[in-house]
């Protein structure tokens, strides 16, 4: 197999021009894509090269070696990028004569049986010249899953272990100083990016090879600073426009305390940004985020039974597709599938051209509860995300099937509702999808309908819901607990625990650590830790960063830098 094209080798990426209202199908990635069915052909100029195919090949043959324009070369990239870079591609056999997309070359690894992120992470700190973190590794290849489940599904397919083109070459220069501090407002140039603050006194105009970081380090700014200037970068740095400018500087300075400016005729309009400036023995307060329910906007073909809460990407289904080949396509297992598309259970898909959704939140996840409608049922969960409103002809049995529960699920997300259905109520909406994972759905040993936003509920083996008169301290003493433990447990409760709700459902019994000092470093300690740390922590299900920063009274700052 022979591929043929023009090859441009770029250090450049992370900087795109700016999107047109279409963008690249890109299922398996965090956060929310766009549907399959929209997708436009990307400028490969800016992120790679056209190659033509000349017999018929596969994804593996073309990520592992290559022969372009004659002469034999090797040119690394993972399988999953040759597919998700050529949307037009259905499955990774690939016709002769075919164009296709090619990102830049990256290090690349072969998984192994027993490979997990964190095996991998270490081992390409040594191939990839530089420190991977288990999270780079999984931004690098989105098809390993959230949490790195479906490494043992791709066993003997070749990942990547950088970035496409490699990782940036920054650092210092001789020239290099720091930049004045702004002493008035800058004009704003043209063009700039809707979004950026106008109390500015300094602009920087992007350039080709720029990402977030570099810009930041080029104007000597915090990359959080940059982004608060900027709050329409979203956290990946994709969205970062070739050629426009973005404030790099605030004035007056965030450092400063000036008063707020008074509003006249003569302002068409203004951005008035306030900070508090943390004080030496300052102490963060962290909350844990639920899922959003917005997703991306459905499309009209959605197939019948298919969840569109919270769904981030859909595929349409075409003529040859099985459930198992989709599966394989996106990088979600059947079962998982079915959890967003309840009407897989049957066996089979929907007709070809349906939308079923393909990205979606996956383990012990907590979406954002939907206000309930007008006609709600009145005793339906608080917890709920999606409500149905009942017609003519339904019942118990035929609404639990097409939302995935069972009649017993049903009235349990609607308490008062007889499972012989008797007393279901036309026109009225009920709730057929919590919160909270269905397998959760039970009669009291999984997560309470009232579990308040923020505890802990991967790891939390008993909750209490608190009732007129409680306190924090009279929860501890009720449980046996100590302070630090159900504030561990409970992240969101503040300190003086001035916030605790009547009603709500608190964690009360976990099997969260809360760590010890130790003499020296541990045999387990993570690669990148510092060794001279005077106490360690091992983590254990439930944990994440905000948990044991809050644990141990640590700023985010610190943890990273330790």
């Amino acid at each position: 197999m022979r591929l043929t094209g023009n090859i441009r080798q770029y250090d450049d990426y992370n900087v795109t021009s700016p999107p047109s209202d279409q963008g690249l199908f890109n299922p398996g990635t965090s956060g929310f894509g766009l549907n399959s069915s929209t997708a436009a052909a990307a400028d490969c100029s800016i992120v790679g090269h056209n190659v033509t195919t000349d017999a018929a090949t596969t994804c593996a043959a073309i990520a592992k070696s290559l022969s372009v324009n004659a002469y034999p070369q090797k040119y690394n990239i993972s399988e999953y990028s040759v597919l998700t870079s050529n949307p037009s591609l259905a499955t990774c056999d690939i016709s002769a004569d075919s164009i296709l997309c090619l990102p830049q070359e990256c290090t690349t690894y072969t998984i192994a049986t027993n490979d997990t992120c964190d095996s991998v992470a270490v081992l390409a700190g040594a191939l990839a010249g530089t420190t991977v973190t288990t999270t780079q590794i999984q931004s690098f290849n989105p098809d390993l899953g959230t949490y790195c489940q479906l490494m043992p599904l791709r066993v003997g397919k070749q990942i990547c272990l950088s970035p496409n083109g490699g990782f940036p070459k920054i650092g210092a220069t001789a020239g290099a100083q720091p930049s004045a501090t702004p002493t008035a407002l800058a004009p704003v140039p043209t063009p700039t990016i809707s979004g950026s603050t106008s109390a500015c006194g300094r602009w920087y105009k992007v350039q080709s090879g720029d990402i977030c970081q570099t810009v930041a380090l080029k104007n000597s700014v915090a990359l959080t600073d940059f982004l608060t200037l900027n709050p329409e970068i979203d956290n990946s740095c994709s969205n970062l426009w070739l050629d426009y400018y973005y404030c790099v500087a605030p004035f007056p300075p965030f450092a400063s305390v000036t008063a707020s400016p008074i509003i006249t005729t003569n302002y068409s309009s203004a951005t008035i940004m306030s900070y508090t400036i943390p004080t030496a023995n300052y102490t963060p307060t962290t909350y844990l985020v639920a899922l959003t329910t917005a997703g991306v906007e459905a499309p009209t073909n959605v197939a019948d039974g298919t969840r569109t809460v919270a769904c981030g990407n859909y595929y349409n289904v075409q003529d040859s597709d099985t459930i198992d080949s989709v599966s394989e396509l996106v990088g979600v297992n059947s079962t998982e599938l079915e959890t967003w598309n309840p009407e897989l259970n049957s066996g089979s898909l929907p007709a070809t051209g349906s939308a079923i959704c393909i990205v979606f939140p996956m383990g012990n996840y907590t979406l954002v509860p939907l206000a309930p409608p007008i006609n709600a049922y009145p005793n339906a969960t608080a917890a709920c995300a999606q409500y149905y409103t009942v017609k003519s002809g339904d019942g118990c049995s035929s609404i639990a099937a097409e939302f995935g529960l069972t009649s017993s699920q049903l009235s349990l997300l609607n308490p008062g509702l007889k499972t012989d259905c008797t007393n279901l109520i036309l026109g009225e909406a009920y709730c057929v999808f919590p919160t909270y994972p269905i397998s959760n759905i039970d009669t009291g040993t999984g997560i309470p309908s009232n579990v308040a936003t923020g505890t802990i509920t991967d790891g939390c083996s008993e909750y209490y819901t608190v009732i007129s008169g409680n306190t924090c301290v009279s929860i501890e003493a009720k449980f046996n607990l100590t302070s630090a433990q159900f504030l561990t447990y409970n992240p969101e409760i503040a300190a003086d625990c001035s916030n605790l709700q009547l009603g709500l459902a608190y964690c009360v019994k976990a099997n969260v650590t809360t760590g010890h000092p130790t003499s020296g470093p541990p045999t387990n300690l993570a690669s990148g830790s510092l060794s001279n740390c005077t106490e360690y922590h091992t983590v254990v299900s439930g944990d994440s960063c905000p948990l044991i920063e809050t644990m141990y009274s640590i700023a985010a700052g610190d943890f990273f830098r330790w």
